[in-house]
């Protein structure tokens, strides 16, 4: 027990940056909205898959949680922006599309985690389709992490996406190559980070 708390103080972080340093995007869980108690670990869906899969070592508490918290592979390093960078090109097969579709349906969000502060979004949307009397799934294939800073600390982040940037993922469609995309603008807080 002792070891598993030493490994999990060595993980948590110093929570000090010098500029350009390397920042874990952590993925934690997704799960439909509706149901919050129904979670799945984030690369159970056909997202761009890392080599290996890093965990972060959990407490007790993050366990009981139904954390399933997983390093990614986006390249954020502490104050420097990037603009629009393609994280991969998957070739989903009609299985992907089916995980994707029923997730979409589902009104699924995910969780991320960025030095410990979390951050949460919507893996899709239905939007209804005026020229026919079913509702397209749209995929949302672009991630804008904004994240704030004070000094050497990470005060804040924010996850949106981009409306142009959606992969229609509706019935009919059989195979797909999709682009998965990301940028990341740093802004300076006056915000302390003790609060």
């Amino acid at each position: 027990m002792i070891l598993c708390i030493l490994l999990t103080d060595a993980y948590a972080g110093k929570h000090k940056f010098q500029q350009g340093e390397k920042i874990i995007l952590w993925a934690n869980k997704v799960g439909p909205f509706e149901s919050p108690t129904e979670t799945y670990q984030y690369f159970d869906l056909p997202f761009c898959q890392p080599k290996t899969k890093d965990n972060k070592p959990l407490t007790l508490g993050e366990v009981v949680d139904g954390n399933r918290i997983v390093a990614t592979q986006y390249d954020i390093a502490f104050r420097q922006d990037t603009s629009v960078t393609t994280l991969c090109k998957r070739q989903l097969s009609s299985d992907d599309l089916a995980a994707f579709r029923k997730a979409v349906s589902k009104n699924y969000y995910f969780q991320f985690l960025f030095d410990d502060l979390p951050a949460w979004g919507y893996v899709g949307k239905v939007v209804s389709d005026e020229s026919s009397s079913k509702s397209k799934l749209l995929l949302f294939t672009h991630f804008q992490f904004e994240l704030a800073y004070n000094d050497d600390r990470v005060i804040e982040i924010n996850v949106s996406t981009d409306p142009a940037k959606v992969a229609d993922i509706s019935e009919g469609s059989k195979d797909a190559t999709i682009e998965f995309s990301y940028s990341v603008v740093w802004k300076e807080s006056k915000v302390k980070f003790a609060k």
